[in-house]
């Protein structure tokens, strides 16, 4: 960030109004609290400075960090004291960090909230008695860069997989039996193996991946399938996931294997279409506002076939032909 002249006049933070507050910030400050960053960048953490990645050349400075508006995924009620702590002692004007989470019912949280339990049902059936559902994308979670002067393009490839014949689905009595690295994502505890997080010191389960964990996709839910049916975990693998995986997990596993033909995918990873830049935002806020509507009882359920009628005519008949002229493309 650019430099910002100070201003000098005595501060009282915790009694300062919000307009006060503005008022005093200088502009550096005032673009900081949209910024929001990872738990290494904050002193307290206590994987603090461990920033590796795409992370590590974005260029962000302590000055940055310490008038950051927010962190994000930070987890456990004593950590997040430590991070606060330190942020406000080193923040100007005492302004506290927001601390945000993505989080759905069966994960750890950091504090306890009001958070609705939710649970998966069989997708049912309309009135001609079909069923259907939108699935996500084709899986696809990142993409690499690798630089094309680099030496060793293929080592990533290498690395990846290893970490597939290794760690995915590893053999029982193997280095990789209970997870990566004992005293990281697994220890012996009384005597017994675990991956539990809640009872390893300085748990750390991210440091072996790039952008995620090895999973080989079908063993995955099958395996979360067969622990929802009641089946006794035996391998390696199904040991992990009984262990790090909740009972909601496990059911909401075998609804999605159960009903996995009404699942109608998207296929497209092109580039956005012509049509898709100039229209795609509108027809999907269309989209979202009329089903929220009709599930809140503003809209009646014949409204979907209004919806369908504009959505077609206002651009999505063209998107539909120009992904599909896409799809042919890709398959010559």
């Amino acid at each position: 960030m650019s430099e910002s002249k100070v201003p000098s006049s005595p501060l009282s933070p915790q009694k300062l109004p919000l307009l006060v507050y503005l008022e005093r910030m200088t502009l550096d400050e005032k673009i900081a609290q949209f910024i929001q960053l990872a738990v290494p960048f904050f002193e307290g953490a206590s994987d603090a400075g461990q920033i590796t990645g795409p992370m590590a050349s974005l260029g962000i400075g302590q000055d940055t960090v310490r008038s950051a508006g927010s962190v994000l995924g930070m987890a456990g009620a004593q950590e997040t004291i430590n991070v606060q702590r330190e942020h406000l002692a080193h923040n100007r004007l005492g302004i506290p960090l927001l601390m945000m989470a993505d989080i759905v019912h069966g994960f750890k949280t950091i504090f306890p909230v009001p958070l609705a339990i939710g649970c998966s049902w069989d997708l049912p059936a309309g009135p001609d008695g079909k069923i259907g559902t939108k699935w996500q994308n084709s899986g696809v979670n990142s993409s690499f860069m690798v630089n094309k002067n680099a030496a060793h393009p293929e080592a990533i490839l290498l690395y990846y997989n290893y970490m597939l014949d290794n760690l995915a689905n590893p053999a029982a009595g193997s280095a990789y039996e209970h997870g990566f690295a004992k005293g990281y994502d697994w220890d012996i505890v009384d005597g017994q193996p675990t991956s539990d997080s809640a009872k390893i010191k300085n748990y750390n389960d991210k440091f072996p991946f790039i952008t995620g964990p090895a999973r080989i996709p079908d063993l995955y839910m099958k395996t979360l399938v067969k622990l929802a049916d009641g089946g006794k975990p035996e391998t390696p693998f199904e040991k992990q996931q009984a262990e790090s995986r909740k009972p909601e997990n496990w059911y909401a596993a075998k609804v999605v294997m159960s009903q996995i033909d009404v699942r109608k995918q998207n296929y497209f990873t092109g580039a956005a279409t012509p049509t898709m830049i100039a229209k795609w935002n509108l027809l999907r806020q269309s989209e979202l506002e009329t089903f929220n509507k009709i599930i809140y009882d503003k809209l009646p359920v014949d409204a979907f076939d209004t919806f369908v009628a504009s959505w077609k005519a206002n651009g999505g008949d063209q998107v539909t032909k120009e992904v599909n002229d896409w799809f042919r493309s890709v398959q010559q």
